[in-house]
């Protein structure tokens, strides 16, 4: 075999499978390269890796690393290597970000920064027919580590037509296992069958707790796909593998009213009866008329960063937006008919006590019907890892699954990890356990396996 991916997932389980590594084995597989996936999700196992490595014995292993898979990645790097695999490549946020001391503090030979569905086949070509790593160092996309000192020649090439990617390869992946796992609208219905997709790339806004990563990926050019290639994915979606919802997971899909129009008419058009939901920030929420008709073609739950209910803290986000909109954009949702997910963040250097309070008051008592609440993680590459950096908040670098689900990401300017923690089980008893919201736990808990995959992923 040529390539083995590996997605080293020995954390949460979401129900969502790595898309990105779909796109990249259909990318391969369309250029007629043999290719291989192991995903851990479901059997977090190193052995399980080495398994594949000394079964398949690729040239090529390429990694996929996220921040808090970085040392299942870097684990990874070294054992492919150990087991003699001539070309071993990180790919991911985390190595897009941090290249050169990602590949320096690991065994890996290269790096694929940003998207990968036109970079990493032409770097897997290019090897193929004998080119060096000195010649590979100058593809775009691509740094190498030459003894010990890592090349990259700053070229970027970004994928202007996303039309012209095929759709994830999903075969590749356990399906039935993630859908049945898969909640992103058991608040709609506890039995859909429900996976994930992607529809644009890139982001305008700045928030601080993903910005510049996110244009570090994708560039500053918001792609879109055309409205006829995603009911075409829907289409293949639903007659493959009987999928009936989606959840869009897109940074921020509503941006662009007239595309948002677009998209839906063709939905209605193609019948493909699929039910969705999508991100929002509260100031692009699309107006009466285009609500209605994204309920009419499918539209079910709209994700919505409300992050704080403090402007001092939101304004450290680089949020820009006013909580004094919050409400009469929630209540215009509501009255299409569709119903609504708050994202906060608490733990924020110079947050108190009562700023949190404050947060968890406010998420209780609009009419959202669900809320998540996340512990601050401040991502290298992001502004908010500047901004500690230069107002001298000391941050924990242990990037892990335990410490991104389970403790906040600075040491000092902020409330003890136990106090925070106490805080985010407290705003998901608040929240949950308000009347208005309790047909909806029990709605959700007709559906055990689900139920427990997002208490999993939101609490545990």
């Amino acid at each position: 075999m040529n390539v083995l991916l590996i997605y080293p997932n020995m954390g949460v389980v979401t129900g969502e499978p790595p898309i990105g590594i779909g796109y990249l084995t259909a990318c391969l597989k369309a250029k007629g390269i043999p290719v291989g996936v192991v995903d851990t999700t479901f059997h977090p196992s190193f052995d399980r890796i080495e398994s594949a490595i000394r079964k398949d014995a690729p040239d090529i292993v390429g990694i996929y690393s996220s921040t808090v898979m970085l040392k299942d990645a870097v684990r990874t790097a070294r054992l492919a290597k150990e087991l003699g695999t001539r070309l071993v490549v990180l790919g991911g946020p985390h190595v897009s970000v941090e290249p050169e001391s990602t590949l320096t503090g690991s065994l890996a030979d290269a790096a694929v920064i940003g998207e990968a569905e036109y970079s990493f086949p032409l770097l897997v070509d290019s090897f193929l027919k004998g080119k060096s790593l000195a010649e590979l160092a100058d593809l775009p996309n691509t740094a190498v580590k030459i003894d010990g000192v890592v090349r990259w020649n700053g070229k970027r090439h970004y994928i202007d037509d996303l039309d012209s990617l095929p759709h994830p390869d999903r075969d590749v992946f356990d399906m039935r296992k993630y859908m049945a796992r898969w909640f992103q609208l058991d608040g709609v219905s506890s039995n859909l069958r429900g996976t994930n997709i992607y529809t644009t790339r890139s982001c305008p806004f700045s928030c601080a707790f993903c910005q510049p990563t996110l244009k570090t990926m994708f560039g500053h050019k918001i792609r879109r796909r055309s409205p006829v290639h995603i009911a075409g994915e829907l289409r293949l979606l639903k007659d493959k593998y009987g999928v009936n919802a989606v959840q869009i997971v897109d940074d921020l899909l509503f941006t662009d009213e007239s595309y948002i129009e677009g998209f839906c008419r063709e939905l209605i058009r193609s019948g493909v009866g699929t039910v969705w939901g999508g991100q929002s920030r509260i100031d692009t929420v699309p107006d009466d008329r285009i609500l209605s008709l994204s309920r009419q073609a499918g539209l079910r739950l709209m994700c919505l960063g409300i992050e704080s209910a403090t402007q001092r803290i939101l304004d450290l986000y680089k949020k820009g937006i006013r909580l004094t909109d919050v409400k009469r954009v929630i209540d215009r949702i509501r009255a299409q008919g569709i119903k609504t997910r708050g994202y906060f963040i608490i733990g924020a250097p110079t947050e108190t006590a009562e700023d949190i309070e404050r947060t968890i008051d406010l998420a209780v008592g609009l009419r959202l019907d669900e809320a998540a609440f996340s512990i601050l993680t401040p991502f290298p590459g992001t502004h908010m890892n500047d901004i500690a950096r230069d107002r001298g908040w000391e941050i924990n670098r242990d990037w892990n699954y335990d410490h991104y689900y389970k403790k906040g990401g600075f040491l000092n300017e902020v409330l003890s990890d136990e106090q925070i923690r106490r805080y985010q089980r407290l705003a998901f008893l608040k929240f949950y356990l308000h009347p208005h919201r309790l047909p909806y736990v029990v709605h959700s808990a007709l559906n055990p396996l689900k139920a427990i995959a997002k208490f999993k992923c939101y609490l545990s």
